[in-house]
């Protein structure tokens, strides 16, 4: 399936110069056919296409401002809500269509200045 994403398909492949040191990709799929968010650390770059608008306007103003290595993770879901991390989960935005419990925890979050982080279960 994701050999169908050209884009996606050609931005893995620069990370594939040597087979020995396979890199991780972070990969979030969007909502819409075609749409990610991907990002692979040697290579020092993200790549991204068809996402929510808002999105993608967030995306390029943080790379534009302060180029590589701010942008943490991107969680799309498919109702084209969406939250991106920056700074390690220190500042995050959201957009889109989010449940309410989700968008209350993370505007309570926001006004106290809460870093996100990722649990494996239960924290």
């Amino acid at each position: 399936m994701l050999g169908e994403i050209e884009a996606l398909r050609a931005f893995a492949k620069q990370a594939q110069t040597d087979p020995s040191k396979l890199e991780p990709v972070l990969l979030s799929l969007g909502p819409n056919p075609g749409s990610f968010f991907a990002h692979i650390g040697s290579l020092k770059r993200y790549r991204w296409a068809n996402l929510p608008k808002e999105l993608e306007n967030i995306i390029q103003e943080e790379v534009s401002r302060k180029k590589y290595g701010t942008i943490h993770d991107v969680a799309i879901n498919a109702a084209g809500g969406w939250v991106i991390q920056f700074d390690e989960g220190r500042r995050y935005r959201m957009g889109g269509d989010l449940p309410a419990p989700l968008k209350n925890a993370l505007s309570i979050g926001t006004e106290k200045k809460t870093q996100l982080r990722v649990c494996a279960d239960y924290c």
